[in-house]
């Protein structure tokens, strides 16, 4: 809620075999439903499923995940689960490198970044007397 501490997960799709256009069927609907009781839908959380990357991108006007909630013109947020994208980007670092095993090779602004860099910085933390990062040697 915007002015109370009141939150509600309502509801659940299991979308596995379902592409974005049926997801966003029964999402509309379901959201049509919830006003229809009084209720306002800000926020949609997905998986990072193919098909929940397309309905994200078709609901939100720029495909950025900001829509418009057509019931009440309220701004709407579609976002992937923070566990998912951590998740994936861990997947995505532990494959980026030169040697072998390594698929890609992500870069910021020209810097590359290779899981040896982060497996570096989890090394030199482990030494340290206060820690920063939670994560677990391999």
């Amino acid at each position: 809620s915007l002015f109370s501490p009141f939150t509600f997960h309502c509801a659940y799709f299991l979308s596995k075999s379902l592409n974005g256009h049926q997801i966003k069927t029964i999402f509309w609907n379901g959201v049509s439903h919830l006003y229809n009781f009084g209720f306002v839908v800000l926020m949609a959380i997905c998986d990072g499923a193919a098909s929940n990357r397309r309905f994200i991108k078709d609901n939100s006007a720029s495909g950025l995940g900001v829509g418009i909630n057509p019931f009440g013109m309220w701004p709407l947020f579609l976002m992937s689960d923070p566990t998912h994208l951590v998740k994936k980007l861990r997947n995505n670092l532990s494959k980026s490198g030169k040697g072998q095993g390594c698929t890609r090779l992500l870069s910021v602004a020209g810097q590359e970044i290779t899981w040896e860099q982060i497996k570096a910085v989890v090394k030199r933390d482990g030494e340290r007397l206060l820690r920063f990062t939670p994560l677990q040697k391999e």
